[in-house]
């Protein structure tokens, strides 16, 4: 991997019943080859 290269950024924000949060991660991959499907909550 150079630092050309495209990478992801995924950051997420965990919240409580009450909307508090109390987790925030971040994690970063290589974009090749990278296909994202999720589902949020409702």
């Amino acid at each position: 991997m150079s630092e050309r290269d495209p990478v992801i950024v995924l950051t997420r924000l965990t919240v409580d019943a009450a909307g508090t949060p109390f987790e925030y991660s971040v994690m970063t991959m290589i974009a090749a080859g990278r296909h994202l499907r999720y589902q949020t909550g409702a």
